[in-house]
């Protein structure tokens, strides 16, 4: 992962071209259920922002229900392999829940998101996506040169309670689930979830801030890792921000966010549209994906402020026995990044 100026990705009506050392691009990372899908469409509403919306995310879910249903690789790039890839859209289409020929096949090959992301030039880049895309290593040769990397975390109790939800929802109107397992009661998010494990999120969060801390190191040497300023360089170097600030203190929040990655902040951005019109100029793995998928969306795409966390959300003991298991494991990885985050 390259540390360099930032960036910010799709959405307003007016797109402002840029020359190279104007460009603001940023990826920001986070795992599935942090309110980043509320921050992106908050962020939309930057005049001449351009928003990818988890470009890499949709290259590891092909890539995996690939792997489960064919028993086989799905290459990195499209050229010369176009019906693997046609093959792949139809699984994610389904796993989507989206109609055959809204997920484009070229836009799940890991090789073609880099490409994009780099002929970008409009002035404001702002990409959101999963670290679970890059959990396993050999992808992270296909992120973009010249983008910074922002982190957005949230406590694990909320994030795979709120997983788990959704992920029961989407695998029911997917027909995935057994009789046995589509009883709330009875589901495990572990063990009758094949997709993504809920447990290994923090820690992959944590993995991918830590490789981009090593890249912001080698290139300022000057700077020791043992020194007292290093929670304060980290903070600067690459901004990590908690959603649990984001929803209960907004304008803090989003002021030092936007400052530090380079973006334009305006009070305005506090209070956006209820329509999820805006969503759908994002720039994703289909043109009307986000129309068509509302499962894990629908909620953020209809959200018109950050709103403070009910009492209910912060109780970690009011989770069913699947997510405190994975809540312990997730925990330590979180109190770390939770330490360095902007302030």
């Amino acid at each position: 992962m390259i540390v360099k100026s930032a960036s910010i990705v799709s959405g307003n009506s007016v797109n402002i071209m840029a020359s190279e050392d104007d460009r603001v691009r940023v990826i920001m990372w986070t795992c599935p259920r942090t309110i980043s899908t509320a921050l992106t469409k908050c962020l939309s509403h930057i005049e001449g922002i351009e928003i990818w919306f988890e470009p890499y995310c949709f290259c590891i879910m092909a890539a995996m229900e690939y792997r489960r249903v064919y028993g086989s690789e799905l290459p990195t790039a499209y050229e010369g392999h176009e019906e693997a890839f046609a093959k792949a859209a139809q699984l994610i289409s389904k796993m989507a829940v989206t109609p055959e020929g809204i997920i484009d096949p070229k836009r799940l090959a890991f090789e073609g998101v880099k490409s994009r992301l780099e002929k970008s030039n409009i002035k404001y880049v702002f990409v959101k996506d999963m670290t679970l895309a890059m959990a396993e290593p050999k992808y992270r040769r296909y992120l973009p040169n010249g983008y910074r990397h922002a982190f957005l975390i949230r406590r694990p109790a909320p994030v795979i309670a709120s997983y788990r939800k959704a992920t029961i929802e989407s695998f029911i109107a997917s027909g995935y689930l057994s009789e046995e397992s589509r009883d709330e009661r009875t589901f495990d998010i572990e063990k009758d979830n094949f997709l993504f494990d809920a447990g290994l999120f923090h820690q992959q969060l944590y993995e991918s801030w830590k490789h981009v801390l090593e890249a912001c190191d080698s290139a300022n040497r000057t700077v020791q890792s043992n020194s007292p300023d290093e929670p304060r360089r980290k903070r600067s170097c690459v901004p990590v921000i908690d959603s649990d600030d984001l929803l209960s203190k907004p304008d803090a929040v989003l002021q030092k966010f936007c400052r530090v990655i380079g973006l334009p902040y305006s009070q305005s951005l506090l209070k956006w549209d209820a329509s999820p019109e805006v969503a759908y100029t994002w720039k994703a793995a289909g043109d009307d994906l986000l129309r068509y998928n509302e499962h894990f969306y629908r909620r953020a795409l209809r959200s018109t402020q950050f709103v403070p966390p009910k009492a209910r959300d912060t109780d970690e003991d009011d989770v069913t026995e699947d997510v405190r298991r994975l809540c312990l494991r997730a925990q330590p990885f979180y109190d770390e990044m939770y330490a360095c985050k902007l302030e």
